[in-house]
């Protein structure tokens, strides 16, 4: 009976592990994130296609959606474990609805093309080397499709902690 009660102790519901991991990220993350964060108060910028204009908020060149609206149609290629790299194609940079710079990119890969949802290192010539969270989205006519949501949130707005 202690052993049950010890193994049932030692185990975490879903629920309460992405908590721990949210709180954890916040906290890792509030550092640096707020450094890449500051100065977002300052005056709007228009970025993309869409001529919308979006609170300017710093960070990584790979973090913004005005460096990826150029990039739409070009390649990319994707990391793998124990796997070759991964080719695939920008096919769309969108903004979303949110505060701050909240946007989405799809790229297109192969129809036989497999990754798991995880963080990928993706690289480009004009960028370089960066890292992405990436989710395969449902099965594309022309191959499968990857999509990365970022959600750039001005220092203001951050909890404080």
């Amino acid at each position: 009976m202690d052993e049950a009660i010890q193994i049932q102790q030692r185990s975490m519901s879903r629920t309460g592990l992405l908590k721990l991991g949210a709180v954890a990220a916040l906290v890792l993350g509030a550092g640096p994130a707020a450094k890449a964060l500051e100065g977002s108060n300052a005056a709007p910028v228009t970025t993309g296609a869409e001529g919308i204009a979006a609170p300017r908020v710093r960070g990584p060149r790979y973090l913004r959606l005005g460096t990826y609206v150029p990039l739409v149609g070009s390649v990319f290629r994707i990391r793998r474990e124990g796997a070759s790299t991964l080719s695939v194609k920008l096919v769309s940079a969108t903004r979303l609805q949110g505060v701050g710079e909240s946007f989405s990119l799809i790229f297109r890969g192969h129809g036989n093309a497999r990754l798991e949802q995880r963080i990928y290192t993706l690289e480009h010539p004009s960028l370089g080397s960066f890292q992405l969270f990436l989710v395969p989205v449902g099965p594309a006519t022309k191959g499968q499709d990857f999509q990365a949501i970022v959600n750039r949130i001005p220092a203001s707005l951050m909890p404080r902690v």
